[in-house]
């Protein structure tokens, strides 16, 4: 192995745990890594962090997705649904099979506000990756 270490040989060590992560300055042995559970180093001190929890799999929707300028507990809770709504959309799926497929809504029967609800949540999606994905890496909306 060369002297310097880049991004690659990094990736190859085995992670102590998913908790733990470390800035590219700080400097620990292996060894104090494995001790320091779900610790953060930052100038060679650990803190505790907090990660966010596992969303479920399918929630429930709200009629409208959140408009804030800052990550919510909801969208933590779909970000799933957030990645079928961007999927789909991508694929150019018609919204009224997403609306009933994805987000539990009959658009045969209440078609304004399924696609309302589409509209909101597919932008919020739209959000996310290009604003609220820095609010996850920061250690989501309790942060």
């Amino acid at each position: 192995m060369s002297a310097h270490r880049g991004k690659a040989d990094l990736a190859l060590r085995p992670r102590a745990s998913p908790a733990m992560t470390y800035t590219s300055g700080a400097k620990a042995s292996w060894s104090s890594i494995c001790q320091e559970s779900k610790a953060k180093v930052v100038d060679r001190q650990p803190i505790a962090i907090k990660l966010m929890q596992k969303p479920p799999l399918n929630p429930d929707v709200a009629d409208t997705a959140p408009s804030d300028s800052v990550l919510t507990v909801y969208d933590e809770e779909h970000i799933i649904t957030y990645l079928r709504l961007l999927d789909a959309d991508a694929q150019d799926a018609d919204w009224r099979d997403v609306a009933r497929i994805v987000l539990h809504l009959d658009p045969e029967h209440e078609s304004d506000c399924a696609r309302r609800t589409y509209e909101s949540h597919l932008s919020r999606a739209k959000w996310m990756t290009e604003h609220g994905y820095r609010h996850l890496l920061r250690g989501g909306a309790s942060a």
